[in-house]
């Protein structure tokens, strides 16, 4: 895990300390020093201990000589990854019409494990759309399909900061028109139901 962190008045000799749950401190050199007010460190590994979305967290602070030279610690967060299992529906037609498409909403239902409840959280349909997700537990969010004007697969993806996706999701697909040909029979009596055949 690879960090940015920035502040103020940083030199080149400063190591970055981290505390992961309280524990003892593990220091690393920075991996580059931007200048006086960016670096960039490297963050221990955390291995989960739970299969829930838990958060776990950490703080880091900025060491020169073995002295904290840092008036406060930045707090820093590991989260599992979030991973889809089951989406219902996974299919909806493409859009026709904007306007219809903005007048009515369509959610699908996102079934899997470490689904953080997060302000950010979100759903991806691909590159191309990002929508909010509405979190119900930690192995339900349900969010709502954006409009599509052309048939297509998309990967479906869920995210809690903006920035882990998680290492897989599910695809969700984007129908095509469905096309009426004839309609059996053409007519029926006034005042009277009937089945027909589309």
């Amino acid at each position: 895990n690879v960090v940015t962190v920035t502040g103020s008045h940083f030199t080149r000799d400063l190591k970055c300390a981290w505390s992961v749950d309280g524990g003892s401190q593990q220091i690393y050199d920075p991996m580059h020093y931007f200048n006086s007010t960016a670096l960039l460190c490297r963050a221990p590994r955390v291995n989960a201990t739970s299969s829930t979305a838990q958060l776990v967290t950490s703080q880091v602070d900025l060491l020169w000589n073995g002295r904290i030279a840092t008036a406060y610690p930045l707090r820093y967060g590991y989260v599992a990854n979030p991973k889809i299992t089951k989406i219902i529906p996974n299919f909806a037609y493409m859009t026709y019409d904007a306007a219809e498409a903005a007048a009515t909403t369509v959610h699908v239902e996102v079934i899997g494990t470490n689904f953080l409840n997060s302000d950010v959280l979100k759903c991806s349909f691909g590159k191309e759309s990002i929508v909010p997700a509405n979190y119900i537990n930690s192995t339900r969010v349900s969010c709502d399909i954006p409009a599509s004007y052309i048939p297509k697969a998309k990967l479906l993806r869920v995210t809690g900061d903006l920035v882990n996706y998680g290492d897989e999701g599910l695809l969700f697909e984007f129908l095509p028109f469905a096309t009426l040909n004839a309609i059996s029979p053409s007519t029926i009596p006034i005042k009277r139901s009937q089945r027909v055949t589309l």
